[in-house]
């Protein structure tokens, strides 16, 4: 199944963007959760990939909606391992969790600090929470074991770090048919060079995209 593949980039109405920061908070409110924004300049890690990063911020929460509504019309979502990458804080992990059955939930990022954030939050969720696992790993290193997966990319970190990573990746991304979701999607026309990657959906407004690897949803 193949979509549009309109690469321009898109501007929400103010009315659209106020509506969706209003779901924002009102749904972090309502759980009392931590860790919105934090600037690069208060991270303490000293990996290579530092000098890559921006700062971190909890995208709309509504795009994981509009990715997943996308997604369910291809796969089974108990088939994959939804693996928020630049997790930050955790709460779009727990907002998945909460809405939708992944057979598993995974975060990590390269900030410690955050990765505590995350798990303090994840305490706010008795039962979902049980089922998502907080990490920290650099996303330039580090390598997945084999699952099928569903990429998360909301807070990107440079083109650089996001080219290396997928490398690194390509073969189990590839052999499981996992999916890549890109929110705030700059560096997707490189991604979509990478060989065997290929665009199933994009939402030109929100700049979301759903890819596949290795022909995911074919």
């Amino acid at each position: 199944m193949r979509y549009n593949v309109d690469l321009s980039r898109g501007s929400p109405t103010p009315a659209l963007r106020a509506w969706n920061e209003v779901y924002n908070l009102v749904w972090i409110r309502s759980h009392g959760l931590r860790g919105t924004r934090v600037g690069v300049e208060s991270f303490t890690n000293r990996y290579r990939s530092r000098d890559d990063a921006n700062c971190f911020m909890v995208m709309w929460l509504r795009n994981l909606d509009r990715i997943t509504k996308t997604l369910e019309e291809t796969t089974q979502l108990n088939t994959l391992t939804f693996l928020d990458v630049g997790c930050g804080t955790g709460i779009q992990t727990l907002y998945a969790a909460t809405r939708y059955e992944f057979a598993d939930l995974r975060g990590f990022d390269f900030e410690a600090p955050l990765i505590e954030d995350a798990r303090r939050n994840q305490e706010k969720f008795p039962k979902a929470g049980r089922r998502c696992t907080f990490d920290v790993g650099d996303a330039s290193q580090l390598k997945l074991p084999k699952a099928r997966y569903l990429l998360f990319l909301a807070n990107p970190f440079g083109e650089r770090v996001l080219e290396q990573f997928i490398s690194n990746n390509l073969d189990i991304l590839a052999s499981t048919r996992s999916y890549i979701a890109m929110v705030n999607d700059h560096g997707i026309q490189n991604v979509m060079a990478t060989s065997g990657v290929s665009l199933v959906h994009r939402n030109p407004t929100y700049n979301c995209s759903l890819l596949s690897v290795g022909d995911a949803d074919g």
